[in-house]
Parts: structure tokens; C-alpha cells; sequence
């Protein structure tokens, strides 16, 4: 017996895991024992369980029942889980020895306490259902029909004592009439046929419960005669069928079959969260899979769920509970139905709880209803086909167009991007046909409404990326927008080929909503030309003979521009449609002349095909904006882009022209009166053009310039890269918003504007004397100027408030009032009707003239907004041109320009700041591909601006950009011969930060040249030398010191010997020096500083080791005796009299000269003697065992 206690303990453990462990441990090993035991004789007791039994078994059974009342833990869950196991594998117990057992170990009495009470009664309840369980309780010779209905009583009378007890107590019984069906025993149709007589004893006293048993009783035993059992409550046999639909909801609702019958004070308190057994009894019969399951007689699953959950846990009168009770049953439908029929369960009072629920975070069912809109999703996930029919569903009749804005969800949004593209064409032809349907409403506001709803949802279906959609689709909503924004359809045609021209818009479309569908085409364009393609769609593509879909062509390799430039040809030769508009002559030019111009690009060389692909884009792009927002600059733009089209790809000779150009602004090229000019560059006139296109702001100009632009950029010249460059420089931008205040002031205040102006005038002439200053004198007085403005900015308000009162006082002046007399007088004296309108004038002058000052201010503020926005643009197209040409001659002038955005910009463009230098950082030092210079002479003055740059620098920050900017410059000089100009300027700059007080270098500026270039790092040895001899201050020597030690470190074995007769001795001297002088110069050093430069100096003189030099070469090459005597001299120093680390360091190097001391031990490692390498190499690594 002692062998199995210890199993007992582990059955109430929390964790399920060693619950179970234990639970077939003590099984198996009360098997063996039992198995062991010598068998009964047959004649003897049937109740001796102590005969039978081995004596563990019979302990372990007497314990385990016993053990059901322990309120320990989990150990009801592992004693009836042990019990239940054990009866179902011997066979010398008996059911009446188990009843017998459980009942004496579960009596209640009257002087029990609560807790008492209800222990005894879960260990009632707990027992009898191991004992149905085990089968031990319909075993043909070990139990009888009379010993089952001893144990339905039993449970029936459990349930009645407690109401929280009558569902546990039905679970336990349909687990006894489960195995009688399961069982083999003559008496179990008897004995169920008993049971259910029992319980319908009592025709009116229905419960859910009972209803869930009852239809487990008809799915296990059929052949009852279940119609007269069931009369007269139930109509027809079958509970699930239609006919008793209606008794059973109102059973399933309040619990009676009795209409009058209040049930609330019955139920009060008895509520709880978990969903009675019964609904999974009826999801299970009625969306089971298997049609062998499915009986036919029953209600369709709508029609259930529409009258039994929708009309009553749905109903508006419904409580919190049952509505919360309502989104379970939904949850398990919706798990159990098949995917094309959870549509069916969105049923109107559901749908409009959801929805409520959902909308806002502090509603009482937020939770669950989100739960459901997750299940919702996932069910879609797994099966895509669903997907189109629920949607009709979520945004239909019970549902809301709106859906996801309302509940500020993604729920729509989901469920597109997880159906699939056939889904996606049937959603989108469900659109086209809304627009057609005709609305009963007299008014049409519910029908534009409906209209604009369609509008929004095909422009999401294109620019969402992530819903999978093929090029058919994509192709009938663009089709969609040109349709109707810029024709009107007269006819429907059934045959044509675009398919929103099968249906006829009721009511027609409004002029806003035909511009609305011009907005959606550009913007759907804009996302096409940027966005990737779907992984889906990339999947199905790669699986094909097609190629994938690139950003802003379709998969057969066209244009989106091209196809919708098709699409508008088409609708113009269709008889059923008309234009909105008629176009203008000059329109129509123009579209000729890009539909000529198109033909010269598809005949392009081989070699400027992809420069002829950006143009393409660029033409077609702006066209189509032209049409569409008629804007008079982009046609004048267009008509240049046409003819520097044949000027560029033509095969024939260009002619010159006249050049028509112009520039950002629309500002004419400058002309001299009498001379015919050339025609700029053609790729000017496009680049010209990208950056109009950024100008304009709009997203759709932004795409249209970002993608052309990288075609383009295999043929940039140094003056196309010269004008993008132009854009990033600083320029005032109050002039033109000034013009606007005089323009908007004129009639009302003319003179104040006028003042106004001429004080921003004097303002930009003392801004601009201040920049023709020297450099220097700029970062002087860069901090006093910042500190001005935050002053200006703080008594701006003062100052506002100031000069409005002094016009006031000027104002009751002009009226006659004299304020300084009326401010210390006890007299009133009042204003006649003359002086208030006169007074009432000069007011309204006043405040006129503050508003507009006002305005212009936020004018401005707008302006520097939007100038920074155009070059955050301008500076995605100098990345781009980075990265596409990374071995353009170009790319080193492009270092200074974005140096002087970082430098010269303020506070206010921070972002623009971060983004200048992360190019710098990122793309353009980090390059591995240099390009190849005719003219070093740039490169050669950019690569020294930089280094002066960095000397003036007042920000780390910057310093540490210049750095990468300067060793990728040094990069190119390298890759194209010109190292010794890269050593040269950095040993002037070693120069300069050793020397200069004011020098803004620092230790990683050369660190980060020497870890990139150990070349040309190595070529700096003297100016490095010359720098350490006189330092500023001994932190910057110990900086140099680091940075010799850097330089070192990266030595060949050829450099190491050119290093020893050129570097060593004049390194060797200025090591000591700085050792000796640190003993006696002001202010003094630390002595970790000092130990660091020794540290420097023992790293090169065992490196030097390595030239195989005499001991004697070696001590003569360090000079041996000054180091001994520098030795002394520091034990001796004051100041480094307690310092034992550096004692320690000078000793070592000592005795590496000397030759007679030892090398620094490692811990962890055992260090080889210097020589005998072969030794070395052969000899073993040795591990040191950690016990």
C-alpha cells in the first residue's frame, strides 16, 4: 500500500498535466496488484468488496470516493478522473457496491455548515457521474436495470436540492442514458425507455435541460415512440422540427412552456455566464456536417436561429445577459454551420446589437461582440469562398455600408483581404449593379449617398494592397471612374467590354460626383504606380507563364496609364456614351501631339528604352491630370515634354527650337531681345517637369514624378542634377504671401499692408547683407540670433498686444477723445451720435487690420509647411538617384548640397534634417559600387570643403556625417589614383584637431577613415606623429594615441617594417615625451589617461615583435636605457607615486625591451612562448574544468 500514497497527493494538483500522470501510474500499478490477487471463489458474497479486491484496490477505491469531498485543490477533478479509470478496468467491483459507497461518503445532515453541505453534494454528483462513465453501471453481470434507476433518481433528486446542481446533474444523466445506448446489456432499451418516461411524467414542466436530454434520448434511441411521449406539448415527434419551433424558444427563453408564467423571480441569481449544455446539443443537430447525423425532419438553421436567438436573446427588450447569452449561441453556430451558410446567421436584431455593441469601447458587451468579429474573420481566413456573401450581409439591409467606420473595426477590411479574387470580381460587380438599382425614395439624397458609398468602395478595392484582385478587376473599376467621370451614359450596353457600362446610374450623376470619380481615378492611379503587388496574386502569377505584376504596370507588361488611356478611346468611339464636357481645341492639340510623341518613344534605341519607359509615364500621367483638373501650366509643360521627346529619341536629326522651357516656378528663361536661343537639354525640359509635378502636391503628381524619375536617371546630365540640387537651398518664402495680404488688403486697409510690406522688405534686406558675411562670423552669431528669435517669440504676444492699444488710443483720438485726460478724472464724459460713428469707423479700420496681419502670419506659417513638405519630395528623388546610379561621375556633388540642407535648415525642420542625413549615413556611404572620374578637380574640392566643414562644425552630430561623407569621397579618390591627396588633407586635419583650441574634430572622425581605409590611414603615419608632439590638452593626445594604436593594428607585414625605420623612432620619442612631460606639466593628468597611452605603446612594441628583429636591434630601436630611466623617474613622480596599474605597464614594457620580462597573463588561456611556431602550432588547446 505504501507504494501507492504517493500517487494520491499528486491528484490534487493544480497542474492537469501531473494530474494525469498520477492518475495512470496509480491505475496501472492497482492493476498489478489486483492481478496478483487470488481469484474469488463464485460462490461467494457478490457485495464483498474486501473479498474481491486486493487490499491497495479496495483502500484505493474506499479513498478515492471518499476523497470526491476534499475542497482541496483540484482534487475532485483528479480523484473522479482516477476513480473512473480504475472501475472501468477491473471487474470485482459491482454497481450497487459503488452506489452503496458513494452515498454513505456523501450524507448531508442538518447541523452541517454551508460549505460542508455543498461538498457533499459535488461529491454525490461527482461520483455518480464516474460511475456512468466507467459503463461500470450498464455492465451486463455487474450492474442491473434497477441500480441505473437508483442512479437517475439520485441525480433527479440532486438537482432538485440546489439549482445550481439541475444542469450538472442533467449532464450526468445523459451521460448514463449514453452508455446505455453504448451498452450490450438486454435491459438498456427498457431501462431507457424508463427514464424517459420518468422525466415526461410532468407534461408542463419543461426546461432547457430537459429538452437536451430528450433530444439526446431521440438520437440514441429512435425507436421509442417519441410522438405520444411528447404529446401534448410537442406536435410533432421530432423537437427540432417547425412545427414545435415556437414552443421550443419560448422553452429555450424563459424556461416553461406556459406563456403566463413569470419566471424571473424563479431564475433571479441563478444566471451565469456559461451557455447551457442544451444549445450545443442543438448546434450539433442541426449543422452536422454528416447527413447521416442530420435528421430531415428538422428546421432549417435560419429559421431556428432567427426565431430561438434572434426574436428573444436579440429582442430590443432583452437584457444584458441574455444579448451576452445570444453572442455565445452565435459563436458556436458559427463554428459548427458551413462556411456559405454563416451569412444566413447575420440576421437583423443580431446584426444590430453587434453593431451597437461594437462602436464603442465602453459598452457592456464590447468584448465579446469584438470576440465575434475575430471568429468572423478567421472563419473567412480559412475559407476565402465565404467571404463575398457575408460582405453582402455586413454592408446589406441588416447591416451598415459604414460598417467598419461605425464600429471602428477592420472587420470589412479583413474579410477583403482574405477572400480571394473571384470573390473580389463578384464584389465588385454587386457594386456596379447597386448603382442601377432604382431607390422608392422621392428624394435622391439617399440614392447620391448610396453612389458616393460605391465610389469609396471601389477606390479601396484598388488602393488596399493587401486585397488580392487580378488585372480584370482593377481594369473594370478604373474603367468605372473614366465612365463617369468624364462621360454620361445615355444607353446601357449588355455586351460591352466595360462592365460599369452595363448599368445605367440612378439617379444620373451629380457634377460633384463626377469630379469625385476623377479624384478616385488619379488617386487609384497614384496607388498603382507605387504600391507592390499582392503576395497572393504574386503567388498565383509566379505559378504562370505570366510575369508578375510590377508597381505600376500589369501583368501583361502595359501601363496602367496605357489602359486607361484605351479605356477613354473606347468610351469616345462608343455611341452609347457622350462626353461631360467637350475638350478645347488646345486640348485636343495637345493630346495629338502626346499620342505623337508616344510613337516616337515606342520606336526608341535599345539603349534609351528605359529612359523612353520614364517619359511614357510622364506624358500619360500629365495628360490625364490635364483633363482632369484642368491645369493651364501642365499643358504649357506638356507641350515642351512633346518636343524634347523627338529632340532626344527621334531617329532623325534634331532641329533646334527656340527654347520654351521653364523653370519650377514658371518663371521664362532669360532672352536677350534679338538672339534665338538654343533649346535646353531634353532631359532638363522632363526633369523641369518632375519637379513641377512635386510642386503641385497632390499625391497622384508625387507618384507620377517618383516613378518616372528612376528610369530617368541612367540619363541625368550634371545640369539636371544641378537643378534637383537647386531645389533643396533655402529660400524666403513671405514675398509671395505678402503680395497676397497687399491683393486681399487693398480695398479695406491699403496703407497699413503697404506698411506691412515695405517692413518685410527692410526685414529680407537685413537677412540678406547678414548671409554675405563670412562663415565664421555666421556661427558666432548663430546662437545669439537663435536666442533673439525665442525672445521675439515670447513677447510676440506682448507686443501684439501693445500696438493694438495704442491704435485704440489713436482711434478715440480721431473721434476726439483725448484718452490721457479721461484716465484719472471722476467725470464721465459721454460721446455724442457724431463721435460713436466716427469712432465705430476707426474701429472697424483697427481690427480689419489686425485680422489681416493675422492671416498673412498664418499665410506664412503655411508657406515654410509646404516648403519643407517639396523638399522631402525632392530629397526622395535624390535617394532614388543614389541608388540607381551608385557609379554616376555625378554622386560626389551631391555631398555638398545635402550638407548644406542639414547645416543650414532650423529647429522647425527637424524631420528634413534627419532624413538629409540618413541618406548621407545609409545610402550614398554605405555603397560598395564607386564610380569612375574623367575631372578629379570636383571631387578633389568637395573632398576638402568637407574636412573644413567638419573642422567649423559646432554639432557632434554633424561632425559624425561629415565623417561618412568624407571617407566616401576619400573612397572615390582612392578608386580613381589619388590617395596621397586623401593622406595629405587628413594629416592637416590631424593637424588641426591636435593644435586648434576651437576645433570641432573629434577621435571617431579619424577612427572611422582608419577602419575604412588603412591604406591611406597608413600614409598619415607622420602628420599623426607631428600632431602627438603638441596636443592642446593631454585628452586630445590620449585621442591621438587611440588613434595611432587603430592605425597599428592594421599594419601588413611589409607596412610593419616600413613603420619601424620610418614611424617607431619618432613614435618612440614622442611616447616618452608625453610619459615624462606628464610628471611635470599643468594642469596634471590622470593616471588612467597616462596608462592608456602606455597601453598604446606596449601594443606597438610587441606588434613590432613580429619584424624578427635582435634583442639588441630591438632595445636599441626603443631605446632601452631612456625608457628604464622614464621608468624611475614615474615611480618616483608625486603624482603617480599610488598608481600601481601604471607601474605595472611601464614595467612590462621595460622588460619587452629589455627582454626579460614576461607577458601579460590572459585569464581563462594558457599563453605559448614567443618563437618555435611550429611547436606552437602543433600543441593543444587545454580546457580548465569548471568543478
Amino acid at each position: 500500500m505504501s507504494s501507492t500514497l504517493e500517487y494520491f497527493w499528486h491528484l490534487s494538483s493544480a497542474n492537469k498535466a501531473s494530474r494525469l500522470n498520477a492518475s495512470e501510474q496509480l491505475v496501472s500499478t492497482l492493476e498489478k496488484f489486483q492481478a496478483a490477487h487470488p481469484a474469488p471463489q463464485e460462490d461467494g458474497d457478490r457485495d464483498d468488496l474486501e473479498g474481491k479486491n486486493a487490499p491497495d484496490v479496495t483502500y484505493a477505491i474506499k479513498r478515492l470516493v471518499r476523497g470526491l469531498a476534499s475542497p482541496r485543490e483540484s482534487s475532485r477533478l483528479g480523484f473522479s478522473v482516477a476513480l473512473t479509470e480504475l472501475l472501468s478496468r477491473i471487474e470485482t467491483v459491482t454497481a450497487s457496491q459503488m452506489i452503496m459507497l458513494i452515498s454513505d461518503a456523501s450524507q448531508t445532515t442538518g447541523s452541517m455548515k454551508g460549505h460542508e453541505e455543498r461538498d457533499m453534494l459535488f461529491a454525490r454528483l461527482f461520483g455518480l457521474t464516474a460511475l456512468a462513465q466507467s459503463r461500470l453501471l450498464v455492465h451486463q453481470t455487474l450492474s442491473s436495470e434497477e441500480e441505473v434507476q437508483l442512479v437517475v433518481k439520485l441525480l433527479d433528486e440532486l438537482g432538485g436540492k440546489k439549482s445550481w446542481l439541475r444542469e450538472g446533474a442533467a449532464w450526468a444523466t445523459a451521460r448514463v442514458l449514453e452508455a446505455l445506448c453504448a451498452s450490450k446489456a438486454s435491459w438498456t432499451e427498457k431501462a431507457a425507455k424508463h427514464i424517459v418516461s420518468k422525466m415526461l411524467e410532468n407534461e408542463r414542466d419543461w426546461t432547457p435541460d430537459k429538452v437536451a436530454l430528450i433530444l439526446l434520448a431521440q438520437k440514441w434511441f429512435p425507436d421509442l415512440k417519441w410522438k405520444k411521449l411528447l404529446a401534448p406539448t410537442f406536435k410533432d415527434a421530432n423537437i427540432l422540427a417547425a412545427t414545435n419551433l415556437a414552443i421550443l424558444a419560448r422553452i429555450l427563453k424563459e424556461g416553461s412552456v406556459d406563456e403566463d408564467v413569470d419566471k424571473s423571480a424563479a431564475n433571479a441569481g441563478t444566471w451565469q455566464p456559461q451557455l447551457p449544455f442544451v444549445w450545443d446539443v442543438i448546434a450539433d443537430a442541426l449543422c452536422s456536417s454528416d447527413t447521416t447525423q442530420r435528421q430531415v425532419d428538422v428546421v432549417p438553421v435560419q429559421d431556428f436561429f432567427r426565431i430561438a436567438v434572434d426574436e428573444s436573446f436579440f429582442a430590443t427588450s432583452a437584457s444584458s445577459e441574455r444579448k451576452y447569452w445570444g453572442f455565445l449561441i452565435f459563436q458556436k453556430f458559427a463554428s459548427r454551420v458551413p462556411p456559405s451558410e454563416l451569412p444566413l446567421l447575420l440576421t437583423r436584431n443580431f446584426m444590430r446589437t453587434w453593431i451597437n455593441h461594437l462602436s464603442h469601447t465602453d459598452r457592456y458587451l464590447h468584448k465579446i461582440a469584438k470576440q465575434v468579429a475575430q471568429d468572423v474573420q478567421k472563419i473567412v481566413s480559412n475559407e476565402p469562398r465565404a467571404g463575398f456573401a457575408l460582405m453582402l450581409e455586413l454592408l446589406g439591409r441588416n447591416g451598415n455600408r459604414q460598417f467598419d467606420q461605425i464600429t471602428r473595426t477592420k472587420t470589412v477590411e479583413s474579410i477583403l483581404s482574405s477572400m480571394s479574387p473571384t470573390g473580389i470580381d463578384e464584389y465588385a460587380a454587386h457594386l456596379f449593379a447597386q448603382l442601377s438599382e432604382e431607390e422608392t425614395d422621392s428624394e435622391n439624397a439617399y440614392g447620391q449617398s448610396k453612389q458616393l458609398w460605391v465610389v469609396d468602395q471601389l477606390s479601396a478595392l484598388v488602393r488596399n494592397a493587401s486585397v488580392p484582385k487580378d488585372d480584370a478587376c482593377i481594369k473594370n473599376i478604373l474603367g468605372f471612374f473614366v465612365l463617369h467621370g468624364f462621360f454620361t451614359v445615355q444607353k446601357a450596353s449588355n455586351k460591352s467590354k466595360i462592365m460599369a457600362l452595363r448599368h445605367i446610374p440612378q439617379p444620373p450623376f451629380t457634377d460633384d460626383l463626377r469630379q469625385e470619380c476623377r479624384t478616385r481615378l488619379l488617386a487609384c492611379l497614384a496607388d498603382l504606380l507605387t504600391q507592390t503587388p499582392n503576395k497572393k496574386t504574386t503567388v498565383e502569377a509566379s505559378t504562370s507563364a505570366t510575369p508578375v505584376r510590377q508597381a505600376g504596370y500589369a501583368q501583361d507588361g502595359e501601363l496602367w496609364l496605357a489602359k486607361v488611356w484605351s479605356i477613354f478611346a473606347d468610351l469616345e468611339k462608343d455611341k452609347h456614351v457622350s462626353l461631360t464636357k467637350e475638350l478645347a481645341e488646345v486640348e485636343t492639340e495637345l493630346r495629338a501631339k502626346v499620342t505623337a510623341a508616344l510613337a516616337i518613344l515606342e520606336k526608341a534605341p535599345a539603349d534609351k528604352q528605359e529612359p523612353a519607359s520614364g517619359v511614357q509615364l510622364l506624358l500619360t500621367g500629365g495628360l490625364l491630370q490635364l483633363y482632369a483638373d484642368q491645369d493651364a501650366n501642365a499643358a504649357e509643360e506638356l507641350e515642351d515634354c512633346t518636343a524634347a521627346v523627338s529632340r532626344m529619341f527621334s531617329t532623325t536629326s534634331p532641329t533646334k527650337a527656340k527654347s520654351k522651357g521653364k523653370d519650377k516656378k514658371g518663371k521664362d528663361n532669360a532672352k536677350e531681345s534679338g538672339d534665338s536661343e538654343t533649346a535646353p537639354e531634353p532631359i532638363s525640359v522632363f526633369v523641369d517637369f518632375l519637379v513641377g509635378c512635386l510642386d503641385r502636391g497632390s499625391a497622384y503628381s508625387r507618384a507620377i514624378a517618383t516613378r518616372a524619375f528612376e528610369p530617368l536617371c541612367s540619363a541625368l546630365t550634371q545640369t539636371s542634377v544641378k537643378f534637383i540640387l537647386d531645389q533643396l537651398e533655402r529660400r524666403p518664402v513671405t514675398a509671395t504671401r505678402d503680395d497676397e495680404d497687399i491683393d486681399m488688403q487693398e480695398d479695406d486697409a491699403q496703407s497699413d499692408a503697404e506698411s506691412h510690406a515695405s517692413h518685410s522688405d527692410s526685414q529680407a534686406e537685413q537677412e540678406h547683407s547678414g548671409s554675405e558675411e563670412s562663415e565664421s562670423s555666421e556661427d558666432d552669431d548663430e546662437g545669439e540670433e537663435d536666442q533673439e528669435d525665442e525672445e521675439d517669440d515670447g513677447d510676440e504676444e506682448g507686443d501684439a498686444d501693445a500696438e493694438l492699444r495704442a491704435r485704440l488710443e489713436e482711434a478715440l483720438r480721431l473721434s476726439g477723445m483725448d484718452p490721457a485726460e479721461n484716465d484719472g478724472s471722476e467725470d464721465e464724459e459721454l460721446m455724442d451720435d457724431d463721435q460713436m460713428m466716427q469712432f465705430d469707423e476707426q474701429l472697424a479700420v483697427v481690427f480689419k487690420t489686425r485680422k489681416s496681419e493675422k492671416s498673412g502670419a498664418k499665410q506664412n506659417l503655411n508657406a515654410q509647411r509646404e516648403a519643407t513638405h517639396f523638399k522631402n519630395r525632392v530629397l526622395d528623388l535624390v535617394d532614388i538617384y543614389i541608388r540607381k546610379e551608385s557609379t554616376s561621375p555625378h554622386i560626389p556633388t551631391i555631398v555638398l548640397p545635402l550638407l548644406d540642407l542639414i547645416t543650414g535648415t532650423g529647429q522647425d525642420e527637424k524631420q528634413l534634417q534627419e532624413k538629409t542625413a540618413g541618406i548621407l549615413r545609409s545610402r550614398l556611404s554605405k555603397t560598395k559600387e564607386l564610380p569612375r572620374l574623367q575631372d578629379l578637380s570636383e571631387a578633389r574640392d568637395v573632398f576638402a570643403q568637407l574636412h573644413s566643414h567638419a573642422r567649423r562644425s559646432r554639432s557632434g552630430a554633424v561632425v559624425g556625417v561629415i565623417s561618412q561623407c568624407t571617407v566616401y569621397i576619400a573612397r572615390v579618390l582612392v578608386h580613381n589614383g589619388d590617395g596621397t591627396l586623401v593622406s595629405q588633407v587628413y594629416g592637416e586635419s590631424l593637424k588641426d584637431y591636435a593644435t586648434r583650441k576651437a576645433s570641432s574634430l573629434n577621435a571617431a572622425f579619424f577612427l572611422e577613415f582608419v577602419k575604412r581605409l588603412p591604406q591611406q590611414a597608413f600614409g598619415t603615419g607622420e602628420a599623426l606623429i607631428d600632431a602627438m608632439r603638441k596636443p592642446h590638452n593631454f585628452y586630445r593626445a590620449t585621442q591621438l594615441f587611440n588613434v595611432f594604436q587603430a592605425v597599428a593594428s592594421q599594419l601588413s607585414q611589409e607596412q610593419l617594417k616600413q613603420s619601424l625605420s620610418k614611424l617607431c623612432p619618432a613614435f618612440c620619442d614622442v611616447l616618452y615625451g608625453t610619459i615624462s612631460s606628464a610628471c611635470t606639466d599643468e594642469p596634471a593628468p590622470k593616471a588612467a589617461q597616462l596608462r592608456d597611452v602606455t597601453k598604446v605603446g606596449y601594443s606597438y612594441m610587441r606588434a613590432s615583435k613580429r619584424a624578427d628583429l635582435s634583442a639588441a636591434a630591438f632595445e636599441k630601436l626603443w631605446d632601452g636605457p631612456r625608457l628604464r630611466a622614464l621608468v624611475d623617474t614615474v615611480k618616483g613622480c608625486e603624482r603617480f607615486k599610488t598608481a600601481a596599474a601604471l607601474h605595472s605597464s611601464l614595467r612590462q614594457m621595460s622588460g619587452l625591451v629589455s627582454g626579460q620580462a614576461s607577458q601579460p597573463k590572459i585569464p581563462g588561456k594558457r599563453r605559448a612562448p614567443e618563437g618555435d611556431s611550429e611547436d606552437r602550432l602543433q600543441r593543444k588547446k587545454v580546457r580548465k574544468s569548471k568543478d
